[in-house]
């Protein structure tokens, strides 16, 4: 370990002077990065991603445990696989062992964008959860307010037609004996709109 760290500190004093103290602060930095991923600290890890001089961007701090879970298996591979390969640290790249400021951006941005997803999945099941409640209720004006939550995913909503959906909604959801999905409220919405009976659509 002493002997790569000296390397470290040799690399990052090339760098300095090869391509100037910005980018060979960014290469420390983010070399600091993949060493500190080995204390297996999410809060250590958070700490070192949000460090300026590493130049991450987009760091959402409710995602440090998934950030360091997957940056601790993406080095471990990549050691791994340059280890299988037969290299070694003596004669390579450090980045052969080493997760790049490309890689740890890339893999922020994925976590950024799976757990965004995951979050508005949520809302919508919660959405179309909450309008079934509504219908079991029979209550027009909490109806009229739940379908037009942007989580819903519904479209076409009209305030006007509250009554008219809330009675097709519960004949619907009777005729089906169970809670209705987003893609039939969506056809009782079109129904309804036109005072089509939706009993025999649904079943």
């Amino acid at each position: 370990k002493q002997w790569y760290q000296r390397r470290v500190a040799i690399t990052a004093g090339i760098l300095e002077k090869e391509i100037g103290v910005d980018e060979a602060a960014k290469h420390a930095a983010v070399i600091a990065i993949n060493e500190l991923l080995l204390k297996e600290d999410p809060d250590v890890t958070l700490k070192a991603l949000q460090n300026k001089k590493a130049y991450l961007n987009h760091i959402e701090v409710q995602n440090q445990a998934k950030y360091h879970d997957i940056l601790f298996l993406a080095k471990l591979d990549k050691t791994e696989t340059a280890q299988d390969e037969g290299k070694t640290s003596k004669d390579c790249d450090i980045y052969e062992f080493y997760l790049t400021h490309v890689e740890v951006q890339d893999i922020i941005d994925d976590i950024n964008d799976i757990v965004r997803k995951e979050i508005a999945e949520a809302k919508f099941r919660t959405a179309i959860s909450d309008i079934n409640k509504c219908l079991a209720n029979e209550s027009a004006s909490e109806l009229i307010v739940a379908l037009q939550v942007p989580a819903s995913r519904l479209k076409h909503v009209n305030d006007k037609n509250s009554e008219i959906y809330l009675e097709f909604l519960v004949a619907a959801q009777n005729s089906r004996e169970g809670n209705l999905n987003v893609e039939e409220i969506q056809e009782v919405l079109e129904l309804a709109k036109k005072k089509k009976v939706p009993t025999a659509t649904l079943r």
